[in-house]
């Protein structure tokens, strides 16, 4: 579709008498400017699509079909870097298009995505400055981004040199440590939209999210999915860019669609962080939903023909058409909803009917033929040997109606293929002895009876039903109760038995007492930037920054290990941003590795200023005066 041209009618009043051009001064620039940069309500989504997108629309432009690269931000390494393979730019490209607000080389094309001349300076609404590292024709050009003394954008050309490496654009722009995560959660939010083959994140290609594994496809570009916690609202596609559409559903309120369009279909606003309910994106939208509607009942169609069983054909009516499906029992039996991992057993509410997409579910077992009309304990112990202890199982008595709906759903069974299971425990209806002693379940898997647990010699600890402690930190048996009278009877062949998470709290309270102040010191000496700590401590004349090099090589102590281990975070105040002492080692694209070359520039830059530096301070202080 092309892009929708503006028509504007003209009124005719009276005679003209001036035309009166809108313009802006030179002094009002700075305000624009910074109104410009301000121009994102969420800045980090913001930097991570229109990086992301620019580089996109420049491997289409060169033709290049090769993923562009994201590298995510960690702790360790506090910066977000976005890399294609695309046309490149020059220092000509920086001056007459990069820098220019609203200058966009990608205006008359439907092809890319790119048209407003903004996004490229997006990172400034984040950061004070990033890199771009861009090469073109053999010549590297290495620049730095930031704001003037007014807030004016400008961008600094460090370096330019010849090179054999291929055109691109590397786009380097140094996170806050607690953005980390902020960043990473939005690259994903962004990409799961993006078609497969395009992006790699980390050098991988990324997760396939929830709703797009069995969608109804309508045609290639147009998927219904139903509305999750992954995705409730629907989106349009537009260049990679996702626009949620708010209110957009299909027939039912669990149905959504992600639809792909092309560029033009809709109008957005100047952030790109939503289409713009313009007539036309209004008209777009429309026609988009009656498409819609008008092919989903033939396309589930289609997809219910494919079923190879009734579970399989139920699960998809559950799953599109909403219908209730439901089974039912004789008033004297009732349905056990049972979860063994925290002890509960749930009767249905009506007592009659069970909804069938309560056990649609991977981790549901669903059990049939149950022999009686309540889940005793030694019932429960047969459930608990027969599977996981984090699986949940649905019982279904004899005389349950409707059980062919479920043939050839994985995780059905007899109830006599669990009796027949093992012979640890009888369940009634099967001979047994008359004394059962109880099994309790122990964290880490299986089962002990008390009289195994009181031969333990270590640590013995249980867990109440409601106890949502720390698992795993600490050393011993931990047992998993069901309810406080088994609390009561464990005591009595175990009277040494302890609350896990009130031996946890005094464990991390003793773990903090011996927390010492040179913990504190290699505590935040690894927060120091990767650069940094890659340089030789012994030849840093910064006796500060030698100092947490030096730190932040050395081993865990005893006492930082054990905090580790119990979940404690070693506080500290904030190191030196030494990044900002010595602003230059800002080319926040270096390797990993870093280079001997690179490093002694590093330390003569480094060296260089702390020595100037206390000259200034000091004329009377020069290194090796007597």
């Amino acid at each position: 579709m092309a892009i929708p041209n503006s028509t504007i009618t003209m009124h005719h009043v009276g005679n003209v008498v001036e035309n009166i051009n809108m313009s802006m001064r030179a002094e009002d620039f700075p305000h624009i400017a910074e109104l410009l940069n301000s121009l994102y309500a969420e800045p980090i989504v913001a930097i991570v699509r229109e990086y992301s997108t620019n580089a996109w629309d420049s491997h289409v432009s060169a033709g290049v079909t090769r993923p562009i690269e994201i590298t995510l931000p960690t702790t360790d390494r506090l910066e977000l870097v976005i890399q294609d393979f695309g046309l490149g730019m020059s220092i000509d490209d920086l001056r007459n298009t990069y820098s220019m607000y609203g200058a966009s080389s990608k205006r008359l094309s439907n092809a890319v995505a790119g048209q407003l001349g903004l996004g490229c300076k997006s990172g400034l609404s984040y950061a004070e400055a990033f890199t771009i590292t861009a090469i073109k024709d053999g010549i590297k050009t290495v620049a730095m981004s930031t704001k003037d003394d007014h807030g004016i954008g400008v961008i600094k050309v460090l370096d330019t040199a010849g090179t054999t490496e291929g055109n691109g654009v590397r786009i380097n722009i140094p996170i806050q440590r607690y953005d980390v995560a902020k960043v990473c959660d939005a690259a994903y939010k962004l990409f799961q939209f993006w078609s497969p083959d395009t992006v790699l994140i980390n050098g991988s290609t990324p997760i396939t999210p929830d709703w797009a594994i069995a969608p109804l496809r309508i045609d290639n570009d147009t998927l219904v999915v139903r509305s999750d916690g992954s995705l409730n609202t629907s989106y349009v596609i537009m260049g990679n860019v996702p626009y949620p559409v708010k209110d957009a559903k299909v027939g039912r309120s669990n149905r959504r669609f992600v639809a792909r369009i092309n560029i033009g279909d809709v109008d957005f606003v100047p952030s790109r962080e939503a289409v713009k309910h313009t007539r036309h994106t209004d008209a777009t939208l429309s026609e988009l939903s009656e498409y819609i509607t008008d092919n989903f009942d033939r396309v589930l169609k289609t997809k219910l023909g494919t079923a190879t069983n009734k579970w399989e054909e139920t699960l998809l009516g559950i799953l599109w058409s909403g219908k209730t499906l439901a089974l039912e029992s004789n008033q004297d039996r009732y349905i056990i909803s049972y979860n063994p991992e925290h002890g509960a057993r749930r009767k249905s509410q009506s007592h009659a009917k069970y909804n069938l997409y309560n056990i649609t579910q991977s981790n549901v077992i669903v059990v049939t033929g149950f022999n009686a009309k309540t889940l005793s304990a030694p019932a429960r112990s047969r459930l608990e040997e027969y599977a996981p202890k984090d699986t949940r199982f649905v019982i279904l008595p004899a005389g349950v109606s409707g059980i062919g709906m479920l043939q050839g759903r994985p995780g059905t069974v007899a109830w006599e293929t669990i009796v027949g299971s093992t012979n640890k425990v009888k369940v009634k209806g099967v001979a047994r002895s008359r004394k059962t002693e109880t099994v309790y379940q122990i964290l880490d898997g299986g089962g002990m009876t008390a009289a195994e647990l009181s031969s333990l010699t270590g640590k013995v600890m249980y867990l109440e039903p409601d106890d949502t402690a720390r698992y795993g930190s600490l050393d011993g048996t931990v047992v998993r109760l069901y309810s406080t009278r088994q609390l009561q009877r464990i005591r009595r062949a175990v009277p040494n038995i302890v609350h896990y998470p009130v031996e946890l709290q005094a464990r991390q309270d003793e773990a903090l007492e011996a927390i010492t102040s040179y913990d504190i010191s290699v505590a935040q000496a690894r927060t120091l930037d990767s650069v940094f700590a890659s340089l030789p401590a012994e030849r840093v004349e910064d006796p500060e920054l030698a100092k947490h090099i030096r730190l932040s090589k050395v081993a865990d102590t005893d006492t930082i290990a054990d905090a580790n281990r119990l979940g404690i975070t070693v506080r500290f105040s904030e190191i030196t941003d030494y990044r900002r002492r010595y602003q230059l080692i800002n080319p926040y694209g270096q390797p990993a590795n870093l280079s001997t070359t690179y490093k002694e520039d590093c330390l003569l830059y480094i060296n260089t200023k702390y020595n100037n530096t206390i000259l200034l301070n000091n004329p009377l202080q020069v290194k090796g005066a007597a």
